[in-house]
């Protein structure tokens, strides 16, 4: 064999193996994420594991690790300087998935680690109004979220919150000045469905706040 030929089969071995070392790397991160393992995270981000990570869906490790509710996984990821705005391939940041779980601690963390709250559709605001969780929707608009910003088929936090059947959801987003009268692209509104949904109390609100229909 000519020595460039075994030159060249040795450096193939070597980035196979350089290769294989990194995926194991990679898979040994993000078990441990998920398995709230904080030392080996540190560890294995001692080692050159980007901490920027993310699955095959997207998702970084940052908010896999919000996911599962692993607060001291958490803790590492973002001293180790984790981005904070990474969407996973349905456009949902870390403070989105933390904002529809209505885990209030991991959203102030992800506000102060430079979070944004402006998120052209979907975005951490219409996922509070979700579920209700009034304390983190008046926590986003006191932020700067905008009131009115709506997801890409005309959905708002409004129209979520009415939908749940969730009041003082409403009634901060009114005190904001939401458009009681947006329209989704198939004409739904918050009035409409807060009815549908059998919400005749959320109903009276938004009529009393002016909606018409």
């Amino acid at each position: 064999m000519k020595p460039g030929s075994i030159t060249a089969i040795a450096g193939l071995i070597a980035a196979l193996t350089s290769y294989q070392t990194f995926a194991g790397a990679y898979d040994d991160f993000m078990r441990a994420v998920m398995q709230d393992r904080a030392p080996l995270v540190r560890q294995l981000l001692t080692k050159g594991v980007d901490v920027n990570t993310t699955d095959a869906n997207g998702n970084s490790a940052l908010a896999l690790a919000i996911r599962e509710g692993n607060r001291e996984v958490l803790d590492v990821l973002l001293k180790a300087g984790a981005k904070p705005d990474i969407q996973n391939k349905y456009g949902e940041t870390p403070l989105m998935l933390a904002a529809i779980k209505g885990d209030k601690p991991t959203v102030l963390r992800l506000l102060a680690a430079g979070a944004g709250v402006k998120q052209p559709g979907w975005n951490a605001l219409i996922y509070a109004a979700t579920n209700g969780h009034d304390d983190l929707v008046r926590l986003l608009l006191e932020r700067g979220a905008d009131v009115n910003s709506v997801s890409e088929n005309g959905t708002s936090a409004l129209m979520m919150a009415a939908r749940g059947g969730y009041k003082e959801a409403v009634l901060t987003l009114l005190e904001y000045g939401a458009n009681i009268d947006q329209r989704t692209s198939s004409n739904g509104t918050a009035l409409g469905w807060a009815m549908d949904a059998g919400h005749q109390e959320i109903g009276e609100l938004l009529i009393k706040a002016g909606a018409t229909n």
